[in-house]
């Protein structure tokens, strides 16, 4: 299955699994993994095996070496609230619930651990974290209100944590062409060029939005970015204006989460509260629908190439 696409997709009853081989154009019909349980975050590699870890809601870490279709609990991993990759090569990196840090480069069997918890700030379960370097950014949950945790990976296997001065974030993205931040609000999306320590509210741009998604833009310009909001999809190609993009299904709602193809940029994912998820061949402007039947509602995507 040369070039295959695999989408996992996590969802309230469970973890709903999407193939499109490269020999054939259209997707695979979706098959539900883990039903019964709420999948918050996933990550992959492909293998062989196809190696997948996903959190739960409940903070459980699970582990498939079988690309989904078997899973076990990670022994000693419990207080769980996203699994993400990062690094050179990429390996899978856990948020516990307290702040921590925790990684592993042999597929689960052992695990380190980093110091340094952030004061007073808990992430939120399932956030999706993005990384620039040895940098770490999510969401976290302080004082009532939700705000843009930051994380830096220092010396002997420390994180020094600290809350950046924007509040009630809702979804963050991550340009490394630009090496610009994005967060979406209740009042707009707004812009960080100095990591974090200053934002900008980009002009009409949708108010609070699920989801945001930097798509690299060319020779390192401007990016254009894409929200996801209670009223679907808003486009803004390379800093112009914001358009609504429509969807080929009218029954496709909110949209809580995106994804970017890992080898080509022009191609995109975007999954509804419905339990739709719809690709995009062209940056954003056009969708097609990926399953032809619901899943439950989606709210994180992870997409793997093998």
């Amino acid at each position: 299955m040369a070039n295959s696409t695999i989408i996992y997709a996590c969802t309230q009853d469970g973890l709903g699994v999407l193939n499109k081989p490269g020999t054939l154009p259209q997707w695979l019909p979706a098959r539900v993994a883990l039903e019964g349980q709420e999948v918050v975050s996933a990550w992959g590699e492909p293998g062989p095996p196809i190696r997948v870890m996903v959190v739960t809601r409940d903070g459980e870490l699970l582990l498939s070496e079988n690309g989904g279709r078997t899973w076990s609990p990670v022994p000693m991993m419990h207080s769980c609230s996203a699994v993400f990759e990062m690094g050179d090569p990429p390996r899978p990196f856990v948020v516990l619930q307290n702040g921590s840090l925790v990684t592993t480069d042999d597929g689960g069997s052992t695990w380190t651990a980093f110091s340094g918890e952030p004061d007073d700030a808990k992430p939120l379960a399932g956030a999706r974290v993005v990384t620039n370097g040895s940098h770490i950014y999510l969401l976290a949950e302080r004082q009532g209100e939700t705000w843009l945790l930051h994380g830096k990976i220092e010396a002997s296997n420390n994180v020094a944590w600290d809350v950046l001065p924007i509040r009630g974030v809702r979804a963050v993205a991550y340009d490394a062409e630009t090496n610009h931040l994005y967060v979406s609000s209740a009042d707009g999306v707004h812009s960080s060029a100095d990591g974090g320590d200053t934002w900008v509210l980009m002009p009409g741009s949708p108010q609070s939005g699920e989801a945001i998604l930097a798509i690299p833009g060319t020779r390192g310009g401007a990016p254009a970015i894409l929200v996801g909001a209670a009223a679907g999809l808003f486009l803004s190609s390379e800093g112009g204006p914001w358009q609504m993009q429509a969807l080929p299904q009218s029954q496709a709602g909110a949209v809580p989460a995106m994804a970017g193809d890992p080898q080509r940029r022009d191609r995109l994912y975007a999954a509804t509260a419905g339990g739709y998820i719809f690709e995009s061949g062209n940056r954003g402007r056009s969708w097609q629908p990926v399953n032809a039947g619901p899943l439950a509602p989606v709210s994180y995507l992870y997409i793997m190439k093998i």
